[in-house]
């Protein structure tokens, strides 16, 4: 087990003042120690009114038998030679403001920790630095509650940040997505909606984001980034009944489909929505829909010869565009049909984008 000791007042003797021993009862000192000295000819029974002794004598036989009389009198004691059977062994310290670290190699090579050490702080630069500056201010606001804490310490730094910021102000906008494939999919997300709104998705614990809302007073509004009110939407909204809050209705009502569509609703078109129950979605898109055709991502297309546009309704270009969406296009293509995409998804689109902005201007929280 690592300690951190204090030294406030202690009294420490240094056997052996050498360049070794002087380094190290300045380092005592500097932490509050009471520091003597005493060179080789020296009587064991000076050893027994110190707290600490230090052995740092040119001859590792001499180190060892200090360690062993420490040991029988119960003083603590470290030596210059390594010692296993010492009661205290100093490590290489780093402190970088928002962490202290203690390591060794184990008296492996000694001078190697002057690399790791330079790594270390490449690290928490790059890193820690500044998930630990904002852990340390939501900590007063969360301390005793195990199960919040532990869901902050999951999240990124940005978001965290996002999260510091709703506490100051005590209110802030969460959009909830169905899910993330990757890092790079995240940040199209997160650009699309700003950076003064939290990004979260449905696979993630909510009910502990909701609890830290709660517990800080933060007032949210939860805009739900779906295409339909089919059973995730429910979920969501069961969640946050939980919690005294009315769930936003879909950003693409019957009013912005249409807004949405009208430009690109053209006889080449074909719109390619998600699978629902009774193809509800599909009807739906259907009817604000004059010339374009309206399919489900596992359903054929009717090609003609010409050039066709997909236009891919998702909110993301997740599987069901990657895979599903890129099948009916090679089909397309092998019909002998000009097959292009112009937009992989709703946040590819300038219009949508519009809608989204004018949603959340137009509703304070």
């Amino acid at each position: 087990m690592i300690a951190g000791l204090c030294w406030k007042g202690k009294r420490v003797l240094i056997v052996g003042r050498g360049a070794q021993g002087e380094r190290k009862g300045a380092q005592l000192e500097k932490d509050g120690a009471l520091v003597d000295y005493v060179d080789t000819g020296f009587e064991w029974q000076q050893l027994d009114p110190y707290d600490f002794v230090y052995a740092s004598t040119d001859d590792e036989n001499v180190n060892g038998q200090i360690v062993d009389y420490a040991n029988a009198h119960g003083l603590w004691c470290a030596s210059a030679s390594y010692n296993e059977k010492a009661s205290v062994h100093f490590m290489r310290s780093l402190d970088l403001g928002q962490l202290e670290i203690g390591f060794s190699t184990k008296h492996g090579f000694l001078m190697y920790g002057q690399i790791i050490e330079a790594d270390l702080e490449k690290l928490y630069e790059s890193k820690w630095k500044e998930k630990l500056e904002v852990l340390r201010l939501l900590r007063p606001a969360v301390k005793g509650h195990k199960e919040i804490m532990d869901y902050l310490m999951e999240l990124s730094t940005d978001r965290l940040r996002t999260l510091a910021d709703f506490n100051d102000k005590k209110s802030g906008v969460v959009c909830v997505f169905h899910s993330c494939r990757d890092e790079d999919q995240y940040e199209k997300m997160h650009d699309f909606c700003g950076k003064d709104t939290l990004v979260v998705f449905m696979d993630e614990p909510l009910t502990r984001l909701m609890e830290f809302f709660s517990l800080c007073g933060i007032r949210v509004r939860i805009v739900p980034m779906l295409v339909s009110k089919g059973s995730v939407y429910h979920k969501l909204s069961a969640i946050m009944e939980r919690f005294g809050y009315e769930l936003d209705g879909l950003l693409l009502n019957a009013h912005n489909w249409k807004a949405l569509l009208h430009d690109i609703d053209r006889l080449d078109s074909v719109f390619v929505v998600h699978t629902s129950r009774d193809q509800a979605l599909k009807k739906e898109i259907a009817s604000y829909c004059r010339n374009a055709q309206v399919v489900e991502y596992n359903e054929a297309i009717d090609w003609n010869e010409g050039m066709m546009r997909i236009y891919p309704l998702f909110m993301n270009a997740g599987k069901h565009v990657l895979v599903d969406v890129a099948k009916q296009v090679e089909d397309g293509r092998a019909h002998g049909c000009m097959v292009s995409i112009p937009y992989s998804c709703l946040l590819d689109m300038e219009k949508f984008k519009e809608i989204f902005d004018a949603n959340l201007s137009f509703k304070n929280i």
